[in-house]
């Protein structure tokens, strides 16, 4: 079964300015306290709300709360942070776009994304992703000249949808 607007409504307050969403109503299956603050948030740091038994992204459920629909493409967060849900940190995008902006790699070792240490040149290589294929930068003699390179390459690549900083 499909959520529709008019259940996500009747069991759901979301307010656009600070992303929260609160019980409104109780469903047969579990009592939440009505005003409560409604999800949890996993352990990608997104916010998960249950109902009718199905776990729904935050996000996915305040553009569908604005916009009257779950959208078939990905719900972004502009400013990187999966926990925050206002209406105007959200976009949609593709899920390559959504990928463009993802977080470093936790075994990055350069600290920079698409840096990696190239043992056999001893040097620095920077590539990026476009379109399902790796794209060869350069070489370099330090991660940070590799990085400006990779910044670069990333606003021609990824246009708004890129997240250069580490």
């Amino acid at each position: 079964m499909t959520l529709s607007l008019n259940r996500l409504k009747e069991l759901l307050l979301y307010d656009p300015d600070t992303g929260i969403f609160t019980w409104i109503s109780s469903t047969k299956n579990y009592r939440r306290p009505i005003g409560a603050v409604a999800g949890y948030i996993n352990s990608l740091g997104y916010v998960q709300i249950g109902i009718d038994c199905v776990a729904y992204g935050a996000h996915r459920l305040a553009w569908m709360y604005v916009h009257g629909n779950l959208p078939e493409m990905d719900v972004d967060h502009i400013n990187g942070n999966p926990s925050d849900n206002r209406i105007e940190n959200l976009r949609l995008a593709t899920h390559q776009q959504n990928m463009c902006n993802r977080k470093r790699r936790r075994d990055n070792t350069s600290g920079y994304p698409g840096v990696y240490f190239n043992k056999a040149a001893n040097k620095w290589r920077a590539c990026i992703r476009f379109e399902g294929k790796r794209i060869h930068l350069g070489y370099f003699k330090t991660a940070q000249e590799a990085h400006d390179k990779y910044v670069e390459a990333s606003k021609n690549y990824h246009s708004q949808y890129t997240r250069a900083q580490p």
